[in-house]
């Protein structure tokens, strides 16, 4: 894992150009070390890159570096330039990161699709090199069990394939002597530093230790290929100490242990002890219970032949441990002669095919499927002949016995020297479950996860293929991006605006033909190719777009949808359709400048309406605090710019409400320090409302500035006295007075004496001292109840 992304630099530099060209940005790519392994300046390539070290430290999966940061970063030592850089995770775990340089709002769906593109390629390649690894080392073990030539068998080596095969942290192999009734620890497996310290803590080599399996242990073994224990010192308590046992367990922090038993025709020959790390199972069970199988038959065949060396049934016994290899291989296994026709066939193999064996032995396996295959199969045997090696092939298939699936099965020559002729070896492994599992993969790395649409990545492949079919010409393009998808996503949760990017991708459907390509694009983009459609026509699917819009808004009680669309035609495939795209994209950008402030008022408006659907606007609340905020403005004697601005604050003070959840605005006791942090962000959040809305746009500040104190002790800002914004000091005054005298979720109303002690009490302290007198000369003056 440590190299991955290095074996795979040629794919890197593709992907790499191609987005460089895209964008326009400097580009890099670094390891899990944070060193730059390729960008589009060369030189950077060997030097660190501090947003990669940052993502490094597994805190965070993206870093946003400023021009400020990246200078700071440069003098440490590091080549590190303002942009935005995501993590490429391969298999799991984090590999590097990919970064370009430049606006990152803009860089992130381009660099995350990147990054997450490069991870699950290179994640696919790695799984079927390992498939093949797998593979290739069945075949080379059937290969030795039907010829192997002497006696030596490495068991070193067939412990280090068990813990290839099953990715554990340890695998230990032990012979079983039937004639003493003990077990001998032969072999054992793991990384080199490992095993040092492994047998450091035992004072000793692991191999050639003794010991003996409890009769209930041998039944569970022969009842079941493989037994499993929940911690390893449960299962080393037989050979190993309690103490040191616990020692180990805590030093490799070891989790499950599997033992694989390695037998023969009901005869224990050994075991594969496999000792997993923490919170991980057992990988590829049915492979390497397979592999503990050919062990076994490989073991009784060397014992076998040491046996038939000094006997006269040599080859009846050789043919008998073939047979029973035969029998009891759980994956199909076939011997061919040169022309494909099975000599002898296993019987998970014939079953397979819903055959017997003695059915398919004489019959050319390849006849068994359709005419075509028959040829590819004949030309593959053809292959391994003329090369005298072993090919992997990968094929989907439908079986004389009705099913389909997908087998992924190796071809490789074996020597005859009794009559100078060449058989061919198969061994087969049924994929498809694995398959299926790629194509779900692939379809999640085509669509869009909110939306269920083609993402960008499917989108940029079908566009590249347009210059080459002229029979989809005219065509449109059309650019769609949704207004004002930020505010809602600030304000009313992302789950929010995640629902309203699907209600648009269904009607973005029900408005275009079913063989038109559509895409979510970005996080408010949208993009639609409609082939064989005119610019005429292509205003007619605008229009139905927009009306479908408009009827959705009038059914829906929620926020309003709202998107600007622009179009852009090509007559014929010598038309760039980059430019085409471009275009489309002036046009959006250039209609939704002119409908900005009417979407933006219609976005304000809609969340406005979700304010009065709750109590903060309902009861008179913002009628009485504005009657009474001017009131005490105009005998303060302010200018009718504040008074103005003073009786719209009075009414759209608390809008950043409309983002807090429903159980905090109506709970009925105390709020925890939790569900306060919550509501302190109200202020913040209806500042980035007004600030985007011409309406409101003039009193953002003092929208955001509303709760702060005289004394200081306010939020967000920590503001005091005068420092705080007459407006709002005027507002805190009237507002608090209103909400002690009216009905709320958490408090009976107070009497209007009551309020007026409270509001003389924190006079000085919560409130500005000159206000609260003037407030309270009004209140007596008009009598206020």
């Amino acid at each position: 894992m440590d190299n991955i992304l290095k074996m795979n630099l040629d794919t890197l530099r593709e992907v790499s150009a191609m987005i460089s060209a895209e964008t326009g940005g400097s580009l890099i790519i670094c390891d899990h070390q944070g060193e730059i392994i390729e960008a589009t300046d060369t030189t950077r390539i060997g030097r660190k890159h501090m947003g990669s070290i940052i993502i490094r430290s597994g805190q965070t999966d993206e870093a946003v570096i400023d021009e400020e940061q990246a200078e700071h970063f440069r003098k440490l030592g590091t080549d590190t330039n303002a942009g935005y850089s995501h993590v490429i995770t391969v298999l799991g775990r984090r590999a590097g990161s990919l970064g370009l340089e430049g606006d990152p709002e803009k860089l992130k769906p381009i660099v995350r699709m990147a990054a997450k593109t490069i991870g699950i390629y290179i994640s696919r390649y790695h799984k079927e090199k390992e498939k093949n690894t797998i593979l290739e080392k069945m075949a080379e073990l059937a290969g030795s069990i039907v010829c192997k030539k002497d006696n030596k068998i490495d068991f070193q080596v067939l412990t280090e394939d068990i813990r290839f095969i099953t990715e554990a942290r340890f695998a230990v192999l032990d012979l079983y002597d039937p004639v003493r009734d003990v077990s001998t620890l032969t072999a054992i497996s793991g990384e080199e530093e490992d095993l040092r310290e492994f047998e450091k803590i035992l004072k000793g080599q692991v191999g050639g230790i003794e010991f003996s399996r409890s009769d209930i242990y041998i039944k569970k073994l022969q009842n079941n290929r493989n037994i499993s224990f929940n911690s390893f010192v449960y299962f080393s308590q037989e050979f190993i100490p309690l103490k040191l046992a616990r020692t180990l367990e805590n030093q490799f922090e070891l989790g499950k242990v599997t033992i694989l038993e390695i037998a023969c025709q009901d005869k224990m020959i050994g075991n594969f002890s496999l000792l997993l790390s923490k919170e991980t199972e057992i990988k590829n069970t049915e492979i390497a219970e397979l592999y503990a199988a050919q062990v076994g038959q490989l073991l009784v065949r060397t014992q076998t032949e040491t046996a038939l060396r000094m006997s006269k049934g040599e080859l009846k016994r050789a043919r008998y441990i073939l047979d029973s290899f035969l029998e009891h291989s759980p994956n199909p296994i076939c011997i061919l002669d040169t022309k494909g026709n099975v000599i002898r066939v296993s019987s998970s193999g014939a079953k397979r095919m819903g055959l017997t064996p003695k059915m398919m032995e004489g019959t050319n396996v390849a006849k068994m499927f359709s005419p075509a295959y028959f040829e590819l199969f004949d030309e593959r045997i053809r292959e391994v002949n003329k090369n005298n090696r072993s090919f992997f092939y990968s094929d989907s298939m439908s079986l004389p016995s009705g099913k389909e699936g997908y087998m992924e099965y190796c071809l490789f020559p074996i020597d005859n020297q009794e009559d100078q002729t060449s058989l061919i070896g198969m061994v087969a492994y049924d994929v498809t479950r694995s398959r299926e599992a790629e194509e779900k993969l692939k379809f999640i790395s085509y669509h869009d996860a909110i939306t269920g649409l083609n993402n960008r990545l499917f989108f940029e492949m079908e566009i590249k293929n347009l210059p080459n079919c002229q029979e989809d010409y005219p065509l449109t393009v059309l650019s769609i991006d949704v207004d004002g998808l930020k505010a809602v996503n600030e304000t009313m949760g992302h789950e929010y605006g995640n629902q309203l990017l699907r209600e648009l991708s269904r009607i973005l459907e029900n408005s275009i033909r079913n063989n038109d390509l559509l895409a979510r694009t970005g996080g408010d983009e949208f993009a639609v190719v409609l082939y064989k459609t005119d610019q005429k026509a292509a205003e007619s699917v605008v229009t139905r777009i927009i009306d479908n819009i408009v009827e959705h808004n009038r059914q829906s009680s929620d926020i309003s949808i709202s998107v600007s669309i622009g179009q852009a035609t090509a007559y014929s495939a010598e038309e760039n359709i980059n430019e085409i795209f471009k275009k489309a994209d002036e046009h959006m950008y250039h209609n939704k400048l002119f409908q900005k402030q009417s979407s933006r008022s219609q976005i304000i408006n809609s969340l406005m309406a979700a304010l009065a659907e709750r109590d903060y606007i309902t009861q008179g609340h913002a009628n009485r605090l504005l009657d009474l905020s001017v009131k005490v403005g105009t005998r303060k004697v302010l200018d009718p710019r504040m008074i103005t601005a003073l009786a719209l604050l009075s009414q759209v003070h608390d809008v950043g409400k409309v983002g807090i959840p429903d159980r905090i605005l109506f709970k009925p006791g105390k709020l925890t320090e939790e569900e306060w942090e919550v509501m302190r962000m109200h202020p913040e959040k209806g500042y980035r409302i007004a600030i985007v809305s011409p309406d409101l746009k003039d009193i953002a500040e003092l929208i955001l500035k509303h709760h702060e104190r005289w004394d200081g002790k306010g939020y967000p800002l920590g503001l005091k006295g005068e420092d705080i914004p007459l407006e709002c000091r005027i507002l805190s005054v009237v507002d608090s007075f209103d909400a002690m005298t009216s009905e709320r979720p958490y408090s009976k109303p107070k009497s209007k004496e009551e309020a007026v002690q409270e509001i003389k009490r924190c006079s000085g302290t919560q409130f500005d001292p000159e206000i609260v007198e003037l407030f309270i000369k009004i209140i007596d003056e008009d009598r206020v109840s």
